[in-house]
């Protein structure tokens, strides 16, 4: 589910930085500060399932790779992160 609304929100970054020429409004800002509100959250759920419960640490893993690649994304992309 996590990556089903990260690519959301990634599309809708990309809609805004197509449409911000035409309207010279961009909600670039709040759209890349829902991605890592997000993903920080998921952070700390990853973070209880792991330490608190020591459990599924190959899920945990994947997890963490998939939150890495969306960072490394948002870093490289200038028409994403900007």
């Amino acid at each position: 589910m996590k990556r089903i609304q990260i690519s959301s929100l990634f599309d809708e970054l990309l809609r805004d930085s197509k449409t911000s020429f035409i309207k010279e409004r961009s909600n670039r800002d709040e759209l890349l500060a829902e991605v890592v509100h997000s993903l920080t959250n998921w952070l700390n759920d990853i973070w209880s399932v792991v330490y608190e419960h020591n459990i599924n640490y190959i899920a945990a893993h994947t997890c963490l790779l998939f939150v890495a690649d969306v960072l490394t994304q948002l870093s490289d992309n200038s028409s994403i992160g900007g």
